[in-house]
C-alpha cells in the first residue's frame, strides 16, 4: 500500500490520508495503534463476532479509501497496512507490510508589528504598542519578556514569567537600558495544531 501524503512532514488533526495499492481487486487492512495488521483476525470478527468488530485493532478499507489523522499524545500518527486480494480463494499472497508515520503539524510561529530583526533591531519610544500576530485563527499566544521561553499552561492561567497575549491590549514598550526581548509561542487549544516553535524579537 501507499499513501498520498507520504512525503508530508506534518498534518493537522482531522486531516484525511488516502491508502491505495496497485493490487487488482484489493482490500487494505490497517492499524493505527502501531500493531501489525492482521487480516485473518479481522475476518474472524467479520464472520463470528460482527457485533464487536469495532474492537478489532485491524480495520479494512477499499483501495483509495480515507482514514482520519488522529495523533497520539506526543503528536505521532502511525499507519501500518497490508493489501490482500479481495477474492476467495486468493491467488496472490498478501503484500509486504507498509508503515507510514506522520507528525501533528505545528502552528505557524507568530509575527510581530512593528517589524524587527536580529540584523536591524527596531527602535521604539517608551509606551509604543507592540502587536503579536498569528496566521491561524482561534489560537492563543504566550510570551515572556525576560529572555526565557514561555511555558504553555496545561490548564488555567500561565505562571511564572509567562503571560497570555491579549490582542486588544497588545504589549507596551517599557523604558529599557539595552534591549526589550519578547519570546512568543502559538498554542492551539483545540489541538488541531501542535504548539509552534518559539520565536524571539528584540527592540
Amino acid at each position: 500500500p501507499a499513501t498520498d501524503d507520504a512525503n508530508q512532514t506534518g498534518l493537522k488533526r482531522g486531516a484525511t490520508i488516502t491508502l491505495s495499492t496497485e493490487t487488482v481487486n484489493p482490500m487494505i487492512y490497517y492499524t493505527i495503534d502501531n500493531t501489525p495488521p492482521d487480516p485473518d483476525e479481522y475476518l474472524r470478527y467479520l464472520k463470528y463476532d460482527q457485533e464487536h468488530i469495532d474492537e478489532c485493532p485491524t480495520k479494512r478499507i477499499l483501495s483509495g479509501g480515507k482514514i482520519e489523522m488522529i495523533p497520539d499524545e506526543d503528536g505521532t500518527f502511525i499507519v501500518r497496512a497490508v493489501a490482500r486480494e479481495n477474492s476467495e480463494p486468493s491467488i496472490l499472497a498478501d503484500s509486504p507490510e507498509a508503515r507510514f508515520t506522520y507528525q501533528l503539524a505545528k502552528a505557524s510561529a507568530p509575527t510581530i508589528s512593528p517589524s524587527t530583526s536580529d540584523e536591524e533591531v527596531a527602535k521604539l519610544a517608551e509606551g509604543s504598542q507592540i502587536k503579536l500576530l498569528t496566521k491561524e485563527t482561534g489560537v492563543e499566544v504566550y510570551y515572556t519578556t525576560d529572555g526565557t521561553s514561555p511555558v504553555v499552561p496545561a490548564g488555567g492561567s500561565p505562571s511564572g514569567s509567562t503571560k497570555r497575549y491579549d490582542p486588544a491590549a497588545g504589549i507596551t514598550m517599557p523604558l529599557v537600558d539595552t534591549f526589550f526581548i519578547i519570546t512568543a509561542v502559538v498554542h492551539d487549544p483545540s489541538g488541531v495544531y501542535a504548539d509552534s516553535e518559539p520565536v524571539t524579537f528584540y527592540y
